[in-house]
């Protein structure tokens, strides 16, 4: 008997897709309580990638689905208003279009212009229209301030990312042993060197990435510019919690003294980045020999 598809499953995928295709598989496997090896292995037999076309169709169906909602329930709100469904739809594509009776008019009562220029501005004069209308304008104003918000909180957001990266979330790396050749006799040659393995794009937030490139001498990874993000929240502590203060304060001075000794060493007058090369292996020894 085949085994019953896990709900999950469809979860994760939809998941993936409302964020924009942007959510990583950690995040996504931890909100699930499954696995990451397992959405990993979801993603890749159910080819998120490739559903591409499938994706632009549903999410066009899923607008055109809202804006029909949106505009029945907005219908459901004043049925007690006393206006016809015609006045009700002219209230509605009102604000819709920026406050131009004419093509207001036009849309609810699918009429010529000429009719609509005559009728439109005669439709402001009835009073329970422009009550409807003033109501309907004092709630998209509400809900525009609530977005604002949301806004400065995701820049926000981006910036305290900037601030606290960490280079570890995007590499591993230390010290191991590899076998470079061998003896005469046979036997193994060991050295120890350093390694670096970076991790898969998926797993990484890549917004706070400036540059990656490969040159001669390794890759090269450049992270957004710490200090410039640490500043720009500095400038604004009022919009951070205390305990967000209290680290970035900490992250300042750390990040400060990092970059004195960086000046030191290149000499004061160097205006480079500090910036994170990875050699291979091979290139490694043969640079010590």
């Amino acid at each position: 008997m085949a085994r019953a598809r896990s709900p999950n499953r469809d979860k994760a995928y939809k998941l993936w897709i409302d964020s924009g295709k942007t959510k990583l598989l950690k995040e996504i496997a931890a909100e699930l309580n499954v696995s990451e090896t397992q959405i990993r292995k979801w993603k890749n037999q159910d080819k998120w990638e490739e559903s591409k076309g499938n994706v632009t169709n549903q999410i066009k169906s899923n607008v055109t689905n809202e804006k029909k909602l949106i505009v029945k329930n907005e219908m459901e709100e004043i049925e007690s208003s006393g206006l016809t469904d015609k006045q009700k739809l002219f209230c509605l594509y009102y604000i819709q279009e920026n406050f131009n009776k004419t093509k207001a008019y036009m849309k609810a009562y699918e009429c010529n212009y000429e009719t609509a220029r005559r009728c439109g501005s005669r439709m402001l004069t009835n009073v329970d229209i422009k009550q409807e209308i003033d109501r309907i304008t004092e709630e998209v104003l509400e809900e525009a301030v609530i977005n604002t918000k949301l806004l400065a909180k995701r820049i926000v957001d981006q910036y305290i990312g900037i601030a606290f990266a960490d280079i570890t979330d995007y590499v591993k790396f230390g010290r191991k042993d590899i076998e470079v050749g061998k003896t005469e006799e046979g036997e193994p040659i060991i050295v120890e060197v350093n390694y670096i393995d970076f991790r898969e794009s998926d797993e990484v937030d890549g917004s706070l990435i400036s540059e990656i490139k490969q040159g001669k001498d390794g890759i090269s990874v450049k992270l957004h510019d710490k200090m410039k993000a640490m500043q720009w929240l500095a400038d604004r502590m009022d919009l951070l919690p205390q305990s967000m203060r209290e680290k970035l304060e900490i992250e300042k001075a750390k990040l400060k003294m990092i970059q004195e000794k960086h000046d030191k060493e290149m000499g004061s007058n160097n205006k480079e980045p500090i910036k994170i090369e990875f050699m291979k292996a091979s290139e490694r020894l043969e640079e010590n020999e």
